[in-house]
This record gives structure tokens, sequence and C-alpha cells, in this order.
């Protein structure tokens, strides 16, 4: 899963090349509660990445969650066009933009 998010976030068009190649990908096997929580979801299967920027020197990262997008997926092979999308949505996040203008994909 980790190779596959990192194949999305390579594969972002040029245009957003750059900011992209500043972030890393990260697989996570859930989201803690507080993030979930920080994130207003009331269940921690429900999220399926999210955007963290870097403090203290780290860079920024795109963090996906394993087991929810595996019980997303409902399929190991949907699994992946999951994970892309899930990548693309939290870029948005990290290029600025809010909820409603990634919530499409």
């Amino acid at each position: 899963m980790m190779r596959v998010a990192s194949r999305a976030l390579r594969s972002v068009p040029s245009v957003f090349g750059v900011r992209a190649a500043q972030i890393v990908a990260m697989v996570q096997r859930m989201p803690t509660r507080e993030e979930a929580r920080t994130m207003g979801r009331r269940r921690r299967a429900l999220l399926l990445g999210m955007y963290r920027p870097g403090t203290g020197g780290a860079p920024d990262a795109i963090v996906v969650f394993r087991r929810p997008i595996l019980r997303a997926s409902r399929a190991r092979r949907n699994a992946h066009a999951h994970v892309g999308l899930t990548v693309l949505h939290e870029l948005g996040h990290a290029l600025g933009l809010g909820e409603g203008a990634v919530s499409h994909l």
C-alpha cells in the first residue's frame, strides 16, 4: 500500500509537482482517536487519510489509513483506486483547498 500511495503522489500533474515533491506519503494502520476527533469523525474506521503539516523539521505528509481503506474497498483490487483518490484528496488539502473543493474525490 505504501508503494501505491507514493506512486499516486508522484503521478500528480506537473503543475502541482513542486508542492507534491515536498510531501511524503505514509501508511498507518488506523487513525488514532485524537486524529479521528480532529477530523470530525466519530468512528476511526471512517477516516481514510489525512494531510499532516510538518512540524519540527519533519516534512509535510499525506497519511493513508490501511484498515479503513481496505474496509471501504470491499475487494483488495479496489484498494489501489481508493489509495490514489485519498492521496489526491489530501494533496488538495495540502494545497490549501477546503473540504468542499476536494469532496468530489
